[in-house]
């Protein structure tokens, strides 16, 4: 289980490098393409990075399975926070 939480988080990571270099235009002014890019690829990676955390929480067998699922979720509610902030920043758009 470890592994496939490992791996999906690498995958989610290199897809937020990758939105981070490619120019999104769909909501942005042209002077904010790169910063909204940019806060958007952060975010996933953080995503990312919260699930490669609970991997390896996982994987440790002396450290309850619990305090994985704990860091997954502040790392959730973080680039959740992260994603919403810069669709309001950039889009203009009122989220629900």
């Amino acid at each position: 289980m470890a592994g496939v939480l490992i791996t999906i988080g690498v995958i989610i990571i290199l897809l937020g490098i990758v939105l981070w270099k490619i120019r999104d235009e769909s909501c942005t002014s042209e002077g904010n393409v790169d910063l909204y890019s940019e806060a958007i690829g952060k975010a996933t990676i953080v995503l990312g990075s919260a699930i490669i955390l609970m991997g390896i929480i996982d994987m440790i067998s002396f450290i309850p399975i619990y305090l994985g699922a704990i860091a997954f979720a502040i790392g959730l509610i973080v680039s959740m926070i992260m994603f919403y902030r810069a669709q309001k920043k950039f889009c203009g758009r009122k989220t629900r």
